[in-house]
């Protein structure tokens, strides 16, 4: 017998989340709406998550409960949100985070929402901010938080023309956040948009597909997601300063790549090259700012070393040169910062006589 179709497939990428996975599918399976998957995508969980998960998939009422696991661990949600992807079969896609929650009403909204106003995506730009606790949502401890800069209170179709919605894009105005969106699984699946294997900024990659392809984008005012301020996050880790590096030069280096294809794959970009250039010195500018940052304690040899590391397993390409020069722009800076403290202390001690 043909299995119905969902109307929604909730996608959620799960790692050692057993403190709070209980709660966030408690907050999915009390939605008015019913018609929904939920594909729990495992990203090798070492604690107790995938047997909180098992115990619910053992209950009564909750058929629509999948659970996926997979055998590597990438380091982000990029591949656990592809794999859900892949393997969902609703209309619509919506994908959480195992720590947060969702209001109860929320997908009821989000479908009525894409169904009556016939769009490929639905952008939200507020959302409830609560303080790390295992329980459920308590509204009245929590706030709003408005997203974005566009502050509309009705539902509003995002401008069709490309540039603009690029401009909207880098003044802030269009959300990058997947939990922020809701969409068409079709429009998703036929124009490849995925999340790309990058430990940073993929949602950037990601949304900008969105931007070029989508064809009716709605904003909507309503705030339906729970953001949970997680400080064990993977994102909120302590790393070292090594790692920190290495961390952010991934986007950088690979994200470059990643870059180019979408410039060969959206029309907009070749014959708009200057948003192109935008977003790539945005991107830029943003890793170096991070990455340099981090150097500042370390020696041009410490430096060399791990641009050298990271560029060689990268790219293996000219990681010698490339890895002297960043070394060089650090000590370059280093040195600019040095002289201007001079500078400023000089004109301090002027003002004083």
């Amino acid at each position: 017998m043909e299995q119905k179709i969902p109307a929604v497939s909730v996608i959620i990428p799960m790692y050692n989340a057993e403190k709070f996975i209980g709660a966030c599918l408690e907050s999915i399976f009390a939605q008015t709406f019913k018609d929904f998957e939920v594909i729990v995508v495992d990203h090798c969980s070492t604690d107790n998550s995938v047997e909180i998960v098992e115990n619910y998939l053992k209950r009564e009422g909750v058929q629509q409960l999948k659970l996926l696991r997979l055998k590597k661990n990438f380091g982000n949600a990029c591949v656990p949100r592809n794999s859900g992807l892949n393997f969902s079969r609703g209309k619509y896609i919506y994908f959480t985070d195992a720590d947060d929650l969702i209001l109860e009403n929320a997908l009821e909204t989000l479908y009525n929402y894409a169904e009556n106003y016939n769009v490929d995506v639905i952008c939200m730009h507020k959302y409830f901010s609560f303080e790390d606790a295992p329980d459920k949502l308590q509204l009245k401890n929590s706030q709003i938080v408005n997203s974005m800069i566009n502050k509309a209170e009705i539902p509003v179709y995002v401008s069709e023309n490309v540039a603009e919605r690029m401009n909207d894009f880098f003044q802030g105005k269009i959300h990058v956040t997947p939990w922020l969106q809701f969409s068409r699984r079709d429009f998703l699946i036929d124009n490849e948009i995925y999340f790309p294997e990058v430990l940073v900024s993929e949602d950037d990659f990601w949304i900008i597909q969105i931007i070029c392809e989508a064809k009716k984008v709605l904003f909507i005012p309503d705030a339906l997601y729970a953001n949970r301020q997680n400080l064990s996050s993977m994102t909120r880790s302590t790393k070292t300063v090594e790692q920190k590096i290495k961390y952010h030069m991934t986007p950088t280096i690979i994200g470059m790549k990643i870059m180019a294809e979408i410039f060969h794959k959206e029309k907009f970009f070749q014959e708009n090259p200057q948003y192109w250039y935008v977003w790539v010195s945005r991107m830029v500018n943003y890793g170096f700012g991070v990455i340099f940052g981090n150097c500042a304690p370390l020696t041009p040899n410490e430096v060399y070393k791990i641009f050298y590391e990271q560029f060689a397993q990268d790219t293996g390409e000219h990681a010698e040169l490339i890895a002297y020069l960043c070394s060089m722009i650090n000590s370059q800076q280093k040195q600019l910062y040095l002289a201007s403290q001079k500078i400023s202390e000089l004109e301090r001690r002027l003002a004083g006589n």
